[in-house]
């Protein structure tokens, strides 16, 4: 039963990596 929320969290956590890679030159975080 974690095993797929922990899936969802690093899905989750990947996406706002890539979000914030993408919109880098743009945020100034």
């Amino acid at each position: 039963m974690g095993y797929v929320v922990r899936l969802r969290q690093i899905r989750a956590y990947n996406k706002v990596l890539i979000w914030s890679l993408i919109n880098n030159n743009n945020s100034p975080v």
